[in-house]
């Protein structure tokens, strides 16, 4: 079963001194308009689903704002190791992918001085979800987010020889279940003696790999982290993300 993220985005009024819910886009929107460039950059083939997309842009044309998710609604569990200590080096079923990260905290709960829908829904939410934690965006943005962790997976011999080229892999597995995998040496020597069967073969070998964290924060680290930049006046720590997840 995968792990899910519940992201609202408080600010705190100066006047009141009460933090208060903030709007933003649909989700669905930004969704939709990333798969629809990718395809027309040329990251995507699936040029089929340009109609699709464009449809979907259309009928959400004036779409009322939501609360939750517009600032980040997907599902990057490298992230959530970076947030809140959640499925840190670990996949689907428990499959290490390497050895994590250093977490901006552990869950702290919810916090005392909930925006007032938030505190509303406090008894559902801490019932039927777990790791509830908050951020604000001064945490956010003292984190080291260039410093690198240690990945792992298994790669099939054409990813193999995308590794070796560019110090990283494009595709890899966990290796769960698998059964054919050999060594690194037995891989070159399949690649050597099978040169056209490449793209074909399901044998698999472990690598190991670096990476900045801001790359595996993704989309977090290169669009999340604006929309709430753009939030803040002169007090980034008036400005924060409640979260919890669902497993």
């Amino acid at each position: 079963m995968g792990t899910d993220i519940h992201l609202f985005v408080e600010k705190k009024n100066k006047e009141t001194n009460r933090w208060e819910l903030i709007e933003g886009e649909n989700p669905r929107i930004s969704f939709y308009q990333r798969w629809l460039d990718d395809i027309q950059s040329g990251k995507r083939t699936d040029v089929h689903n340009i109609d699709y997309c464009q449809e979907e842009l259309k009928e959400l044309e004036g779409s009322p704002l939501v609360t939750e998710g517009w600032v980040y609604d997907g599902r990057n569990y490298d992230l959530f190791g970076m947030l809140a200590d959640v499925r840190n080096g670990r996949g689907f079923a428990g499959i290490k992918t390497g050895e994590g990260f250093k977490p901006i905290s552990l869950p702290k709960g919810l916090p005392d001085d909930l925006s007032e829908e938030l505190e509303n829904d406090r008894d559902s939410i801490e019932d039927f979800y777990h790791s509830h934690s908050y951020l604000t965006v001064e945490e956010l943005l003292a984190y080291d987010w260039e410093q690198k962790t240690t990945h792992c997976g298994y790669v099939t011999p054409s990813e193999y020889l995308n590794f070796k080229k560019q110090g990283y892999p494009t595709r890899w597995t966990g290796g769960l279940n698998e059964t054919s995998i050999v060594s690194h040496e037995e891989m070159e020597n399949y690649i050597k003696e099978n040169p056209s069967l490449v793209d074909q073969s399901s044998i698999l070998t472990q690598v190991t790999w670096q990476e900045p964290y801001k790359e595996a924060a993704s989309i977090f680290y290169n669009e999340s982290l604006n929309k709430l930049k753009e939030l803040v006046e002169d007090s980034p720590q008036d400005v924060r993300m409640v979260f919890w997840f669902d497993s």
